[in-house]
């Protein structure tokens, strides 16, 4: 007999720490539904990535980024991992802080997920996660951007068998030289669409470029970002057309 998943229960007032295990930054529909779910950011990407493009995106040569995400792809992942509800309008278009205060019902109590403007976060009970608060669980007296206009909510009603199966990408190994390879295209194609003099890639997977020697660092996006920029997805504000964009591309074609 097959083994059916457990539709499991609601918890009220309570959210996850975000785990992200990925090298790259997270954005906030990504780090909302993990703090709701407690799933970690990798598996929540690859949620959108199937929902957005279907199983069949395993098979690209790189993974596609998760930027800017729809609240019907945010209620669809959700479903994946098994949460239900649906979105409600907040009329007025309250601050954060006054609808924090006068929301009702299961509101008050159940996972959400808030939208700003531009933005959304992880509000249940009076517990509060989003990628400013670094995806750590805070005090929603404490959250940052209460000042910010409510448009919607979107309230987790009842919990659901999760999906069966959400397709990933198993990394394939690549020969150390031509990794170093691949790595010194990547800089050299970075800095011909920058203009930057020197790259830095920090642990945690994001990179900041530097335009002059007395300049400071500015952050450009995350490694997975970046990437899909310079394989021509528009993923960012890098356009890819250069020569060693170009070099850069082929040689992931080719490896």
């Amino acid at each position: 007999m097959t083994n059916t998943p457990n539709a499991g229960v609601i918890r009220t007032g309570y959210l996850h720490d975000v785990v992200n295990d990925t090298k790259s930054r997270a954005f906030c529909g990504p780090m909302a539904v993990a703090a709701i779910t407690g799933e970690p950011i990798s598996r929540v990407r690859d949620g959108y990535r199937f929902v957005r493009h279907g199983a069949g995106w395993t098979s690209w040569s790189r993974a596609p980024a998760i930027m800017r995400t729809t609240t019907l792809e945010t209620e669809q992942v959700l479903r994946l991992f098994g949460y239900v509800g649906a979105w409600h309008k907040v009329p007025g278009r309250p601050t954060l802080a006054a609808y924090l205060e006068e929301r009702t019902g299961l509101q008050r109590t159940h996972p959400t997920i808030v939208r700003v403007h531009g933005h959304v976060v992880a509000v249940s009970g009076w517990l509060f996660c989003d990628t400013f608060s670094g995806g750590e669980v805070v005090d929603a007296d404490k959250a940052p951007g209460r000042r910010k206009r409510v448009k919607d909510v979107f309230v987790v009603t009842r919990r659901v068998p999760p999906a069966a199966h959400i397709p990933t990408k198993t990394p394939a190994r690549t020969p150390r030289g031509e990794a170093r390879k691949l790595d010194q295209l990547f800089r050299k194609a970075i800095k011909s669409e920058t203009g930057a003099a020197r790259i830095r890639v920090t642990s945690d997977g994001d990179i900041h470029i530097q335009t002059s020697r007395y300049g400071g660092w500015e952050w450009i996006g995350g490694v997975e970002t970046v990437e899909q920029s310079l394989l021509g997805q528009n993923t960012g504000y890098l356009n890819g057309d250069t020569e060693e964009a170009a070099a850069y591309r082929a040689a992931v074609v080719n490896s």
